[in-house]
């Protein structure tokens, strides 16, 4: 939590310490509910005063905090004047929140986006510690409905009737709503979500000041990113192999299924279970301008990438109608568009506005380019605690394949002639330009392949540094990525680049059309299942891989040789 957030949670909670820690001493809440309850009461006076005050204090500041409304959560509205990314909404996740942070979120949703806590072993389960968390949890939300005479601002407004989406059901008002609330965006949802009446949970992204182990480090995002590089770890070989073996079980030729059968063992080998289920998925769409645009290097300007985020957001672009029927939700993020969207379902994440014109000088600076790297990184943690499986890299950004190609001719030592291509249909002139772009680019900035950090700050783009984090934090968090097409690829190769165990997190789905897709693939070891001259970018070519692989998981779950009376094929034949 930030130092910002934590002055609100140590005084508007100030019974959690009290709860936690009589429970911790009845064991798991249990045998002294008594003692439990008057160590509680006793916090609960001061709490109410503090809070109808609405100042939090910490040394010799004061700071207010009206309860003013939040304006995307229907059911409890608590801050006002605080930056959304300064602020979490922790107390909207789970009523424990309201006495403190103590869970961190070891709930999960379930497939159909229903909030589970049953996998929480934590004190406030005891039969002491729920009562409690019940009582005061509503004390805190009855003050909370209550603007303070200090307060400011609007009543507050719904889920709904911010961003259009269905409203939750009154039984998931709490949790739904407050997900949103916490991303300040919504998810826009696939059909699963949209039969149930329901809008998927949004993505609960932590604070940039938040580490993968909840301790500040805003001020150093590099460092933060080297610890979390070195706490990846490598593939699960006793699962991958079980994964080979279920395969080898399966009634039909051994390795009929090729590399649809290798994706399957990957993602095993990855999650660390054979029992691969990919129930519920999501394509993320990183949106950002890149300043190079002012060389003429694209046909149309960086507004165009504000109105197709839009549409993302409103469930009216390609990558939406392309995973409809995949059963896929769709989330655009926002990590530098030059203009913000007006609408309130895309998720903001901007590190800055745009990037520089990389052939005048650097497109961000280093610290820039880590955070847009741990933007990628949280991501994948916070949709993983949401319950999605695996996440398919998409992206949007006039100008992107510009900067994928400045970044894979470093990365590669190739020259630009032979990594640059047309992009979304560049005339003969407008080819020109964009390799010169690139050649100006290299050599005002002088970027290091030793470097992948520093390469994407020199000459890559916002949302090329986002990706690289996803693929990141697949591999850090065990989520499967599927990569997209060439600039997914250019933000793969930067991220094995960073650390080579993040290759187990990819899962290639297709080769683009672009010229250097097909250089950038062997650098990573890999042979992409799709082949179909795609190049339209926004996560759709790796939302195609997924009903390939819905019906490779069909088949690694079903009949044996064993189930049909067949002699079981030879593993290894010669």
């Amino acid at each position: 939590m930030s130092e910002r957030e934590l002055e609100l949670s140590d005084k508007l909670v100030g019974t959690g310490g009290a709860v936690g820690a009589a429970a911790a001493k009845t064991g798991q809440g249990r045998g002294a509910p008594d003692a439990v309850a008057a160590s509680a009461e006793r916090d609960s006076a001061a709490l109410k005063a503090s809070a109808s005050e609405g100042i939090m204090s910490k040394g010799s500041r004061e700071h207010r905090y009206p309860f003013a409304t939040n304006r995307a959560c229907p059911y409890f509205p608590c801050h006002d004047d605080l930056d959304s990314a300064e602020f979490n909404c922790l107390f909207c996740y789970c009523p424990l929140y309201a006495l403190g942070p103590r869970c961190g979120g070891r709930f999960r949703y379930t497939d159909a986006g229903v909030k589970d806590c049953t996998p929480c072993s934590l004190p406030h389960q005891g039969d002491a510690g729920t009562e409690l968390v019940k009582r005061h949890f509503k004390d805190l939300a009855d003050l909370a409905r209550v603007p303070m005479a200090t307060g400011a601002g609007q009543p507050a407004k719904t889920a709904a009737a911010t961003s259009g989406a269905p409203k939750p059901s009154a039984e998931h008002a709490n949790a739904a709503g407050a997900s949103a609330a916490d991303a300040g965006r919504a998810v826009h949802a696939g059909p699963a979500a949209a039969d149930e009446g329901q809008q998927a949970p949004a993505a609960r992204v932590a604070s940039p000041s938040q580490d993968a182990s909840g301790s500040a480090s805003a001020s150093d995002p590099e460092a933060r990113l080297s610890a979390i590089l070195s706490a990846i770890p490598g593939p699960d070989a006793a699962a991958a192999e079980a994964a080979r073996t279920q395969w080898n079980s399966i009634a039909k030729p051994i390795g009929s299924l090729g590399m649809l059968e290798d994706a399957i063992v990957r993602i095993a080998a990855l999650t660390g279970d054979a029992d691969v289920r990919l129930n519920r998925r999501i394509c993320t769409v990183f949106c950002a301008d890149n300043g190079v645009v002012a060389e003429g290097v694209s046909q149309c300007g960086s507004e165009v990438t504000t109105s197709v985020a839009t549409a993302i957001a409103a469930g009216t672009s390609s990558i939406c109608s392309m995973a409809r029927p995949a059963r896929v939700d769709t989330l655009a993020v926002d990590v530098g568009m030059e203009t913000p969207s007006s609408d309130t379902r895309v998720l903001d994440r901007a590190v800055r506005r745009s990037t520089g014109n990389i052939a005048q000088g650097p497109a961000m600076s280093r610290a820039e380019a880590a955070r847009a790297v741990l933007v990628g990184v949280d991501l994948v943690r916070d949709l993983r605690e949401q319950g999605y499986r695996i996440i398919a890299s998409g992206e949007m950004g006039i100008g992107n394949t510009t900067t994928s190609s400045a970044v894979a001719s470093v990365l590669l030592d190739q020259d630009p002639c032979t990594m640059v291509g047309r992009g979304a249909g560049l005339s003969d002139d407008g080819l020109v330009r964009k390799v010169r772009a690139v050649e100006r680019a290299l050599a005002v900035n002088r970027p290091r392949a030793s470097d992948p950090l520093g390469t994407l700050a020199y000459v890559g783009g916002l949302d090329i540094a986002a990706l690289c984090g996803l693929f990141i934090g697949g591999a850090r968090w065990r989520v499967p990525i599927i990569v997209d097409g060439f600039i997914s690829s250019v933000a793969a190769l930067a991220a094995v680049g960073m650390s080579p165990q993040v290759a187990a997190a990819l899962v290639p789905s297709h080769v683009s059309s672009e010229p250097a897709a097909a250089l950038v693939m062997d650098a990573l070891g890999f042979e992409a299942p799709i082949h179909a001259g795609l190049h339209l970018g926004e996560g759709t070519g790796a939302v195609c891989l997924i009903p390939l692989l819905d019906q490779a998981c069909a088949l690694y779950h079903g009949a044996t040789f064993g189930d049909e009376g067949i002699v079981p094929y030879e593993v290894d034949l010669k």
